[in-house]
């Protein structure tokens, strides 16, 4: 995320890097103290390294401010605005310069003479080379304007010891800090979002196991009920037979398996008959499809929501040659994340890590925040099918069927 920021910085010819910036002038206003006599400063000295106009813009923020207190008791002040640029300048205006100084040196040439030959009665010459000494202006780059990425910025050597080079350092430093900031913010607010929906999910898959867990406690009851109707009905047949002859008993069962019988044998014709309602279904179905002049197609859209990505993307670091992200965060990870900000406890950073698949007994799960920022989409739809054209038929293809008739008739005749 930290190579995609970037910003123009100066470059001084002795190669320590420094902020577009310099010095206030009594021509930029009377107040060195006042917000708007610091930004025309800024205005001009941008306009002179950069060559870039920034009056156009009407917003500027006052981002850090850094105090010197000098050995001799002087008080100086740097501060670091950032202008609203996005909205006043075209991405095409701001260009790479570079200041130069004229300067006027001595330098040594080799120039080309002519000399009269030595011993030479008719006066001829010869070109020799000789060296003298001339002014020349040469040009000395003071400072270069140069684009570079923020990542590149916050690689600074810890022994720099120029003002404006620390100076710039500690503005990246700040400036990473508050997108760390805005990204953990708005990863809190993702996370908020998808415990909501984790919990309408368990209160729904909650309702529908009560649902089932009702329906099977009906079920062990009127099965319950049965077995003890079954049993009181037993044990009042036991009785009945005690007062009968064996034949009323035998006659009594008798009628008793027939009955079964006949109460099996509509359950099967019942069975068979929904069977076969099914299978005429299908072959319906199946008759319908190869008749239709259409067919069913499914597509699948997947779609990347950025404001998701993005906060995640700023804490994936990447590796490798060119540095590709990972595409996840381990739970330690975005735990210290959400710690940073200072406002969450840990019950509430465990119910939220709960909401995207990582509870507290999976400490080294990994939050795979490509997947959560990816929505997928089915859609269906009905296509006419494309009837298969016939080939005109070429003359000697016309002709095979007639010499094969011709034969064949031929044949029956010798026969």
């Amino acid at each position: 995320y930290q190579r995609r920021v970037h910003g123009l910085v100066a470059k001084r010819a002795s190669g320590g890097l420094m902020s577009i910036g310099g010095a206030w002038n009594k021509i930029d206003g009377a107040d060195p103290n006042s917000d708007a006599t610091l930004i025309k400063t800024a205005i001009r000295h941008c306009k002179e390294i950069c060559g870039v106009d920034l009056s156009p813009c009407k917003h500027w923020l006052k981002f850090i401010e850094i105090h010197y207190r000098r050995p001799n008791g002087r008080h100086d002040r740097t501060v670091f605005f950032i202008p609203d640029v996005w909205n006043h300048l075209n991405s095409g205006e701001v260009k790479v310069y570079k200041q130069v100084q004229q300067q006027e040196t001595e330098v040594t040439e080799e120039v080309e003479v002519e000399v009269a030959v030595e011993g030479s009665e008719t006066g001829e010459t010869k070109k020799v080379k000789k060296a003298v000494q001339t002014k020349k202006l040469v040009e000395n780059v003071l400072v270069r304007s140069m684009d570079l990425s923020l990542n590149g910025i916050l690689e600074y050597d810890q022994a720099d010891k120029h003002e404006e080079t620390v100076e710039l350092s500690l503005f990246a430093e700040a400036f990473e800090e508050l997108l760390s900031l805005k990204s953990a913010q708005s990863v809190v607010e993702i996370l908020l979002k998808k415990k909501a929906e984790y919990d309408v999910k368990m209160e729904e898959l909650k309702r529908k196991r009560d649902i089932e867990s009702e329906e099977r406690e009906a079920k062990r009851k009127k099965a319950e009920e049965e077995r003890k109707s079954d049993m009181e009905r037993r044990k009042k047949q036991e009785q009945e037979e005690k007062h009968m002859t064996e034949e009323q008993v035998q006659e009594r069962r008798q009628k008793e398996a027939e009955e079964r019988k006949a109460k099996q044998e509509e359950e099967k014709k019942k069975r068979e008959k929904e069977e076969k309602e099914r299978a005429e279904a299908a072959a319906k179905k199946a008759k319908e499809d190869s008749e239709k002049k259409t067919k069913t197609i499914t597509t699948t859209h997947s779609t990347v929501h950025q404001e998701i990505l993005e906060p995640f993307l700023f804490f994936d670091k990447p590796v490798g040659t060119p540095p590709v992200p990972s595409g996840q965060l381990r739970r330690e990870r975005v735990e210290s994340i959400l710690y940073s900000l200072g406002t969450l406890s840990r019950r509430e950073i465990d119910g939220l890590l709960q909401g995207v698949n990582l509870p507290k007994d999976r400490p080294y799960a990994s939050l795979y925040y490509k997947v959560l920022a990816t929505t997928t989409t089915t859609t269906t739809e009905e296509v006419p099918i494309e009837e298969a054209k016939e080939e005109p038929k070429t003359e000697e293809q016309a002709a095979v069927p007639m010499e094969t008739t011709a034969e064949a008739t031929i044949e029956d005749g010798e026969a």
